[in-house]
């Protein structure tokens, strides 16, 4: 508002200024007597002095022209909307500069804040790739293990008559070295589970996951992954429950199918059957076949009952130890099931917070929006003052041109008396001439004489006849120079 008014301020005054610049024109023109140049013109009766005059006040007049159309063009310049103020300029600058930084500021702190939530959550993903992983070797390996124990069932299963025939004919000696030699597998089994156990670290310690592209494609590679995982061990214990109850099946069929353990009358009547077939014992040798297959039948029956409960005990471990590896499995899962519902109420939290920062942004956004909406309605508000001051100029221009064609007018008027003065002029010079060839006195040629030059014209205004039409004569080109002047003046 303060550069509105310092400049209305400064265009009123120019305005006076042409103003008494031009009443004292008018008052110059309408007082002749006061302007040199009138006087000087009157006393020139030069042709060419009038001429140039007029052709120095034509490119005054032109080059006023021009540089009222470029104070114009400025003024338009000026009051378009395109132009505006330095200083409003500056402090919007400032502000939207202000907001930048601060909008940098909070962007570079929040992706700060993602990046380390992210790296946090990466290590923990692959942390729990790798022990699902290790999880899922065990399980695998387990299941081996259970196919090659069911495979050596069923291979021993065909072998069942076999053995039957072999147990019949087998002695104390025998079934020992039978029972110890299944001792040992059970135990290189046991070695083996426990080789293949330490072998899968390694495993998967080198079966470690390679992730690329960016930060949310590896995320959703890790939760691909861990799907994965976990729908597998989910099958593999499926299956191992399966297979373990196979093998529970065909340890009860292999138990039922083994022939029973021979007592001493079974024995006995055994041995008497086959020594009445073939031949006669000796009454002596009989009581000692007895006692002797009634101690080799104890002792086999001891040894088989040591075998059962070792067997017992080995198979109690083992399904003690399978099911503290559940436990454990099942407490991992239910942790990282919690970790994961945790990281996706934080990433929840994460996402509030940045819809919040879009929100302000917006607010911000609209903040500005409004400002430069109040500038252009500033800026038109200017485009209707300037376009009424160039009313106002109009209607000056409208009185300059009425002046103008008045004064043009006059003008008129004198060059035709003028003229009108001039063959009056020449008619009495001609009376003169006429006077002056019929008289023959001396004084009279002294006096008048004819003039042959510009010079002789001037003496000649000192006679008579020519003081009588000098008062019209001076009127009249008063008159013409006033009009002249004042003509030229006002035009520009």
């Amino acid at each position: 508002m303060n550069h509105d008014s310092s400049t209305m301020k400064t265009k009123i005054r120019r305005l006076e200024e042409d103003n008494l610049k031009k009443e004292k024109e008018m008052e110059s023109l309408l007082n002749p007597g006061k302007s040199e140049e009138i006087r000087r013109t009157i006393g020139d009766r030069k042709p060419d002095s009038g001429a140039v005059i007029h052709s120095l006040k034509q490119k005054i007049l032109k080059l006023e022209v021009q540089l009222r159309d470029r104070e114009s063009a400025y003024n338009k310049l000026q009051a378009e909307l395109k132009v505006t103020k330095v200083e409003e300029m500056k402090v919007q600058m400032e502000a939207l500069y202000q907001e930048i930084v601060r909008l940098q500021n909070i962007k570079s702190a929040s992706s700060t804040k993602v990046g380390s939530e992210n790296s946090v959550r990466v290590k923990a993903l692959n942390e729990t790739i790798l022990r699902l992983s290790r999880s899922n070797e065990a399980l695998q390996q387990e299941n081996r293990s259970l196919k090659e124990d069911l495979e050596k069932a069923i291979e021993g299963s065909n072998l069942k008559p076999d053995l039957d025939r072999d147990y019949d004919d087998m002695n104390r000696r025998e079934l020992l070295m039978t029972i110890s030699n299944l001792e040992k597998r059970v135990n290189k089994g046991e070695r083996y589970e426990t080789d293949s156990t330490g072998s899968l670290d390694k495993d998967v310690s080198r079966s470690k996951l390679v992730l690329k592209g960016s930060l949310e494609e590896r995320l959703s590679q890790l939760d691909h992954r861990e799907t994965e995982l976990l729908d597998e061990v989910q099958r593999l214990k499926l299956t191992i429950k399966r297979l373990r109850e196979e093998r529970s099946s065909r340890k009860l069929d292999e138990r039922e199918s083994l022939p029973p353990t021979p007592t001493p009358r079974r024995r006995a009547s055994r041995d008497v059957g086959s020594a009445g077939s073939s031949r006669r014992p000796s009454s002596a040798s009989r009581p000692y076949s007895a006692r002797r297959d009634s101690m080799m039948s104890e002792d086999r029956a001891q040894n088989v009952n040591e075998f059962k409960q070792r067997h017992a005990a080995t198979s109690i471990q083992r399904q003690w130890r399978n099911r503290k590896q559940q436990q454990e499995q099942d407490e991992k899962v239910q942790h990282f099931r919690e970790n994961r519902a945790a990281k996706k109420i934080q990433n929840e939290w994460i996402g509030y917070q940045h819809r919040k920062h879009d929100g302000d942004v917006d607010d911000a956004a609209y903040t500005i929006q409004a400002a430069l909406n109040g500038h252009r309605s500033r800026k038109k508000q200017l485009r209707h003052l300037a376009d009424d001051d160039s009313s106002t100029a109009t209607e000056d221009d409208d009185d300059v041109f009425l002046i103008q064609s008045s004064l043009k007018g006059h003008h008129a008027r004198v060059e035709q008396m003028k003229r009108l003065r001039s063959q009056r002029y020449d008619s009495y010079e001609d009376e003169d001439e006429y006077y002056d060839t019929k008289s023959s006195g001396q004084s009279r040629r002294s006096s008048v004489q004819r003039p042959s030059s510009g010079k002789g014209q001037r003496r000649k205004a000192s006679t008579p006849s020519v003081h009588r039409f000098k008062p019209k004569y001076g009127s009249g080109l008063i008159g013409e120079t006033n009009g002249d002047d004042d003509d030229e003046d006002i035009m520009f």
